[in-house]
Formats: C-alpha cells, sequence, structure tokens
C-alpha cells in the first residue's frame, strides 16, 4: 500500500498473478503448493469493496527448466482452481488476462524457464476451454454501460466470526462495508449511512465486545435495519442484502 495513490487517482486496481513449479528456478524453492486464490486474496480484500480487481497477468507453467519435467496436470488443476474461483467467490475480479506465453522462446536470457503457453499443451488448452467456456466469462464485448448502477456483490472476509450457529458483524465491519458509523447513545446506536438516523437497542443480550470491538449478531441487525438475510449452501456464504434499492450486496466468506 506504499505506493498506492488514492482511490481519487484510481479506476481499477490489477495484480499478476503466476503458477509454478519452484520459485527462482532454484530446486529448493518449491512453490507447486500455492492456491492462485490465496495469491489474489490479498490485494482483493484490500481493494475489492471500492474498486474493481483486474488480474493483468495470470499464468500456469506446465513445463519448467528447474528440473526439466512436465507438468500438464498441475497445470490444468490450478487453471481450473483460479477461474471457476472467481466465479463463485470473487465476483468484484472482472477482468483477466491468461500470459499465452512460452517463456522458453520468448523471454530475456536467464529469464527462459518456464512454458505457459496454453496452445503447446492440448490438456492444458482444453481445461482452458472448458473454465472460459462458463458464461460468467464474456465471449464479446458488450455495449458501454459505464455510469449506470448495477446491483453488485463483494465478499466480506474479515470483521465477523461464527459461534454456536450465529454469525457476529463487527461495528468496523458495518462502518466499511455498509456506511454505518456505530455510536452508542443512550443505550442505542445509530446507523449514519444507507438509512440514516436509524435506531437500534444497543441491548448488551445482543452485542459482545472482542478484542476491544463490538459485535453484533447479523440476524438481529438486519431485522432492526430492514436488510434480508439468507444462506447460500453452494457458495458457503451468508448474503445481506437491502430491502431498498441499492446498488451494492455484501456476502460474508465463509
Amino acid at each position: 500500500l506504499t505506493y498506492y495513490p488514492g482511490d481519487d487517482y484510481v479506476d481499477w486496481v490489477g495484480v499478476n498473478i503466476y503458477n509454478v513449479i519452484y520459485h527462482n528456478n532454484n530446486l529448493n524453492h518449491r512453490a507447486a503448493h500455492q492456491d492462485p486464490l490465496d495469491l489474489l486474496d490479498y490485494v482483493y480484500r484490500t481493494f475489492a469493496d471500492r474498486k474493481p480487481i483486474q488480474i493483468s497477468e495470470y499464468g500456469a507453467t506446465h513445463f519448467t527448466t528447474t528440473d526439466g519435467q512436465y507438468y500438464p496436470e498441475w497445470a490444468s488443476e490450478k487453471i481450473t482452481r483460479l477461474y471457476e474461483g472467481l466465479l463463485t467467490s470473487y465476483p468484484r475480479v472482472k477482468s483477466i488476462f491468461y500470459f499465452n506465453t512460452n517463456n522458453l522462446a520468448n523471454a530475456p536470457e536467464g529469464r527462459r524457464i518456464n512454458d505457459y503457453s496454453l496452445t503447446t499443451d492440448t490438456q492444458v488448452l482444453a481445461a482452458y476451454g472448458r473454465v472460459v467456456s462458463h458464461p460468467g466469462y464474456l465471449t464479446e464485448i458488450g455495449e458501454n454501460r459505464e455510469g449506470e448502477i448495477v446491483r453488485n456483490t463483494f465478499p466480506v472476509q474479515e470483521g465477523y466470526f461464527l459461534e454456536k450457529g450465529t454469525t457476529w458483524v463487527s461495528s468496523v465491519a458495518l462502518n466499511r462495508h455498509f456506511g454505518y458509523q456505530v455510536r452508542p447513545t443512550d443505550q442505542s446506536f445509530r446507523g449514519l449511512g444507507p438509512k440514516e438516523g436509524k435506531m437500534v437497542p444497543y441491548d448488551e443480550a445482543q452485542r459482545i465486545v472482542r478484542n476491544g470491538r463490538s459485535y453484533f449478531p447479523i440476524r438481529y441487525l438486519a431485522d432492526t435495519l430492514g436488510y434480508q438475510v439468507s444462506y447460500n449452501p453452494s457458495t458457503r456464504k451468508v448474503v445481506w442484502k437491502i430491502q431498498d434499492p441499492d446498488p451494492v450486496t455484501a456476502g460474508l466468506q465463509q
């Protein structure tokens, strides 16, 4: 974040992600275990609630000169993991470019280590073809919808926890993702945001404190503030949706 110029100067946030068998062409630096979604996660959690995300480059090697071995099945699994995961859990990723390049032939001297090309291996190409055939990926550029307000979803991945079947959300998450400033007043709190001035009873039975931070049951808040709460078992998300017309729906990532 040291070099981030600020939201006023940024339209999109981009990140490059690569899955390789080894880092730095070193047999002692194995990287085959790395999950592409984990590599995306920090940038996504930091910016996705306010900026669209672009994966400016993604590649998974299916051959590396580090050990001279082929890994088409491994590359296919990584590609599938990323592209399917974006659709279910990272909907604010709005653009992705695959780095369809064989670095053995095209990289500068000293960097000719990995083959990321889709077209040099039929198994990898088939895996890529399967995942991008999903209707969630565009086959052509649509009409310009700039300036149009549309309903969107983003996962809230911190600022809440589950305990004995109850989802608790923190005052910080309420502020960041829903625009509420929690201000205790006469045993209640005032929500300054989408429903400005709405008062919620500040009942000790409906609030707990963890590490100096207040948490509230999401069902209690939803009923009081006028939200709808549902659970999607296929994506393992609790979805908290405002009933009034609003451009944002938040899902709590489990």
